[in-house]
């Protein structure tokens, strides 16, 4: 079985004044990710996010392609596996 793995990488200035935001502070689902879709606690074809993420506008602006930002346990196939919303979400 081929397994295609997508990677985002988040690019941008960074200001000396910067705060660190972790959109996925929860130890058990600290993987951001990308999703096309949602299924439950599921996201189905999820790209994984390198980088440094500066906030939750940054996170939203990165998954233009696959618009749904979630933290997620493990990724497995494409699909994340375990995922909640980012700090910061307004759903």
């Amino acid at each position: 079985m081929k397994m295609n793995m997508k990677v985002l990488i988040l690019t941008g200035i960074l200001t000396a004044r910067t705060v660190a935001y972790d959109p996925c502070p929860t130890e058990n689902q600290d993987l951001a990710l990308c999703c096309r879709v949602i299924s439950g606690e599921v996201g189905s074809d999820c790209a994984i996010v390198v980088g440094e993420i500066a906030n939750i506008t940054a996170f939203e602006e990165v998954c233009q392609d696959y618009p749904i930002p979630r933290c997620c346990q493990h990724l497995a196939l494409g699909f994340g596996i375990n995922c909640t919303d980012p700090v910061g979400l307004d759903n």
